[in-house]
């Protein structure tokens, strides 16, 4: 949200958030939040979640690797190379969280865990993969892709609960 009130006539929905990663005034606390974000997800999967849960901790730090290279590699959209590197790592990291919460899925017992783990990667994949098809310069881009991350921050937000939930029930 912060990015968006520094400069929201650069974000009419037709850009991916990935541009705030290019403008100088929102480039610092972008990666800043981004590595934070990898950071924690990854200390939350390696020490948190297995006490409760099977966790595919290898996926989950490659995944958190990614996202944290992501962040931390300069992105340029009007340089090929820069916008290549840039969409490489993006991908790598939304297949292998995928990946992730779908091998918590596979991997746990618990009906719950399975359910929301499934439909939170089909639903994100569907919203991603409409993303990837979506022309450049519509004003769907970056509505497309908030949702898909949102999909899962409300599994990450929902298995933390469920866990705490568990671990007050012992």
């Amino acid at each position: 949200m912060l990015f968006y009130l520094v400069r929201p006539a650069n974000f009419d929905g037709s850009s991916p958030i990935s541009y705030f990663a290019y403008y100088p005034e929102t480039r610092i606390i972008f990666s800043v939040c981004l590595t934070v974000a990898a950071t924690s997800f990854w200390i939350f999967a390696r020490f948190h979640l297995p006490k409760y849960y099977v966790v595919p901790v290898r996926m989950f730090t490659a995944s958190m690797f990614g996202y944290a290279l992501l962040a931390l590699t300069p992105f340029d959209p009007n340089n090929f190379f820069s916008d290549t590197i840039h969409r490489i790592l993006a991908m790598f990291f939304s297949l292998t969280f995928l990946a992730g919460i779908y091998l918590m899925g596979k991997h746990n017992k618990d009906s719950r865990v399975r359910a929301v783990s499934y439909g939170a990667v089909v639903l994100s994949a569907l919203v991603l993969f409409v993303f990837l098809a979506t022309p450049k310069g519509s004003p769907f881009l970056l509505l497309l892709e908030v949702l898909s991350a949102f999909i899962g921050q409300l599994w990450t937000i929902w298995i933390s609960f469920y866990s705490f939930k568990k671990a007050a029930a012992k």
